[in-house]
């Protein structure tokens, strides 16, 4: 590559005995326009004088590897991504568990048709929420305990209905269509509806220009 020149032809511009053995990395072109990097190792054939006669180089194309290597970086800034977001979500499921707990007990002396009762509720629903998505994201850095219940689908997919709207963008629609009976199945929640997410997602990705979404279910 015309980039690469300078670089590669300053590599055999010094041919004292001194620098030998070297090694160097540059992109070369392939017969179809391609891109390579090729990792040199050069070693001089000294004549009885102590002068360069031959010069000797071996190239590797080490285009692959370098990146399975960035490949490999990326996971592990996700591992750390995981390790960070699951110790803000511990430490932040902790204060939501106070709120809640402190919410519940002044809902105990607050009779039901205070006005505040509803104010409270409100909290204690918001709060059992924030919860909710602390639990996703200790399921998304691996510290979250898998725990199977038997729960009604329908009623899962009613909860994360006013979460999806959020995520698709307003050029696609979401349309929820539960089954007329209750669709019993044992699942943990926080697994289940991060699979939808990811589906929901994957699928605004598949709609560049909007369209619509529907998730029904059947028993």
């Amino acid at each position: 590559f015309p980039e690469e020149r300078d670089a590669v032809a300053s590599v055999f511009a010094n041919n004292s005995p001194g620098r030998y053995p070297n090694s160097n990395e540059s992109y070369w072109m392939t017969r179809d326009g391609g891109r390579r990097l090729i990792s040199w190792t050069s070693t001089a054939l000294l004549s009885k004088a102590g002068e360069v006669e031959f010069v000797i180089g071996t190239g590797i194309d080490i285009t692959d590897q370098r990146a399975l290597e960035e490949q490999l970086r990326q996971i592990q800034k996700m591992e750390l991504v995981g390790q960070l977001a699951g110790g803000i979500a511990h430490d932040f499921n902790n204060l939501l568990t106070g709120i809640t707990g402190y919410t519940s007990l002044a809902l105990m002396g607050v009779a039901e048709r205070h006005p505040l009762r509803r104010l409270l509720d409100e909290i204690k629903k918001t709060t059992e929420s924030a919860m909710g998505l602390t639990r996703q994201l200790l399921a998304f850095s691996r510290k979250q305990v898998l725990e199977p219940k038997r729960v009604d689908l329908n009623t899962l997919l009613k909860g994360i209905s006013r979460m999806l709207p959020r995520l698709i963008g307003e050029d696609i629609s979401c349309v929820m269509v539960p089954s007329n009976v209750p669709a019993f199945v044992k699942v943990d929640a926080t697994q289940f509806e991060q699979v939808i997410i990811n589906l929901a997602v994957n699928a605004r990705d598949a709609m560049p220009d909007g369209g619509s979404l529907t998730i029904s279910t059947e028993c």
